[in-house]
């Protein structure tokens, strides 16, 4: 019930001037005050219902609504105690509204009392307390009839659950209706068919006692509806945002598992607030499983092209093995130089140790070693680490760095990362030129960028850099790359590369500053 403290002016106005003459009669009898005889004029053609009771509860005045509204005569209301009006389920909430009146506070509050012939009145009432030189003599009760008010809110309310109802009942998705306790109060025929379970087992329950959730669910289902809840009630303060929705499981009386797409959305009565929740499913396992078709589909392919890759990039060193192995045994001597053959096959046996090196990296699936390292360091310790290579293609680097705090990372693989980059920029400049290198800090990211001013990559190459087997270079293996992405997704980072053909390559890499997300960190 609302209560407020600033009632009608008029009713303030009424009772100031009921005040003042009290004070400058000086009468003493309080209880007469309010007499039809002397003070009448004030509310007898009032369009509400006035009474004035005393401490005692009896009432010492009443206006010609009050009259017709209770069935009462005048005569019949004067000196009536108010147990005799009020019904008896409203009886203790109206005892709590008169006993803070008396403390000198105003309410106002819904009621129902019966009148003279047994009928019941809905009223919306306003107690107010009279108040003589600061001591309470007297209540007074404006009420007003609002039963005719509330049989029209009730047959909208009964229109409006009949529509939501049939609205659930008849809609081809399974739906389940909770009153605001999280009790389900309405399965409909959907959830049935599809589940299994009969209303019997659902209606009553509590939702997190639904037979269709999996055990192991429970708590899911408890996180996402105080979730639900709580978003709903902070909306009230801020805006309505559409909840999000939950991927689940459900299973029929038979355990059969479906999956499901599951949302909860407030239903609100005539005034705005919240009286019930939908819980709406929507079966989507049949677009799981051609979601578990296509994946497996692609990592058949995957395998299929690793396998083709690993038999290309393996067979052509291990032929020049064969067939240099085949040569020195059936030379005669001095016909054979051992020593080019020996060199040709270190170098081929170097070949396929690099790319099972790669390879192994590759299949590393966490990080191990996380340490705190300072990111300009590394990226010196790498370019020193090709400072040879640098000289060989004609390449200068221009590194450029800012104060730039250390991040958690996992060292050697990180440098490996960045190896790759720096190599494929420097191989990329056949003429020579500069490479540019630079590091800077960018809010919670860390930002290094790799400037090359060779051939550049074509926007169809782009997409495919990162495949493994796909490579820009005539002896490449296309791990480079592929491993470089790893590395630094397994950092929470990002690689973005844009480039034009005869212009040039930037690749930039963002790393996130924080700790926070890395494996071995929490």
């Amino acid at each position: 019930m609302e209560i407020v403290t600033d009632p009608p002016f008029e009713m303030i106005y009424g009772l100031r001037i009921i005040s003042e003459v009290l004070v400058l009669k000086n009468i003493e009898d309080k209880n007469k005050v309010f007499a039809p005889n002397n003070y009448g004029f004030l509310f007898k053609h009032h369009h509400d219902a006035i009474c004035v009771m005393n401490l005692d509860g009896y009432i010492v005045y009443s206006n010609l609504v009050a009259s017709e509204l209770f069935k009462y005569s005048d005569d019949e209301l004067l000196n009536l105690h108010y147990d005799k009006l009020i019904s008896s389920e409203e009886f203790e909430t109206f005892n709590y509204y008169l006993g803070k009146v008396v403390e000198g506070e105003t309410h106002e509050f819904e009621s129902v009392v019966n009148d003279k012939k047994g009928g019941n009145v809905e009223l919306q009432v306003i107690m107010v307390p009279n108040e003589i030189e600061g001591q309470i003599v007297n209540i007074s009760l404006y009420m007003k009839d609002i039963t005719e008010q509330r049989k029209v809110k009730l047959e909208l309310e009964l229109v409006h659950k009949d529509l939501c109802e049939s609205f659930i009942e008849n809609n081809r998705d399974p739906i389940l209706l909770l009153d605001l306790n999280a009790t389900i109060v309405l399965a409909n025929s959907a959830f049935s068919r599809l589940l299994g379970w009969r209303k019997e087992n659902l209606e009553g329950f509590h939702i997190l006692r639904c037979p269709s959730i999996p055990p192991h669910l429970v708590e899911q289902m408890r996180d996402y509806y105080h979730h639900v809840v709580t978003s709903q009630s902070n909306s009230d303060l801020t805006s309505n945002s559409e909840l999000s929705t939950l991927e689940t499981i459900r299973v029929t009386n038979e355990e059969k598992a479906y999956h499901m797409m599951l949302s909860i959305t407030p239903i609100n009565d005539q005034c705005g607030k919240v009286c019930n929740w939908a819980v709406h499913l929507r079966d989507i396992t049949v677009q799981k499983e051609a979601e578990k078709s296509l994946l497996r589909a692609e990592k058949l392919l995957a395998i299929g092209q690793i396998a083709a890759g690993v038999a290309h990039e393996i067979r052509n060193p291990l032929q020049s093995l064969k067939g240099l192995t085949q040569l020195i045994s059936t030379s005669r001597d001095g016909v054979v130089d051992y020593d080019l053959c020996l060199n040709v096959m270190i170098g081929d046996l170097k070949q396929i140790e690099t790319f099972v090196d790669e390879f192994a990296l590759l299949g590393r699936t966490q990080l191990e070693s996380y340490k705190m390292k300072d990111m300009t360091r590394l990226l010196q310790d790498v370019i020193q680490s090709l400072k040879t290579h640098t000289i060989v293609n004609d390449v200068h680097i221009e590194f450029e760095y800012d104060e730039v705090p250390s991040i958690w990372c996992e060292e050697m693989l990180l440098k490996q990362a960045f190896f790759n980059v720096i190599q494929n920029g420097i191989e990329a400049m056949e003429t020579g030129g500069t490479l540019y290198i630079g590091i800077k800090c960018y809010g919670d990211r860390l930002e290094v960028n790799v400037i090359d001013h060779g051939v550049g990559i074509s926007k169809e190459r782009i997409q495919k850099l990162g495949e493994p087997f796909y490579s820009n270079k005539e002896k490449g293996f296309g791990l480079g790359l592929m491993l470089t992405y790893k590395i630094i997704d397994q950092h929470h980072g990002k690689v973005t590369i844009q480039s034009e053909v005869g212009l040039g390559t930037h690749v930039s890499i963002s790393l996130p500053i924080s700790s926070e997300g890395c494996p071995l960190l929490g």
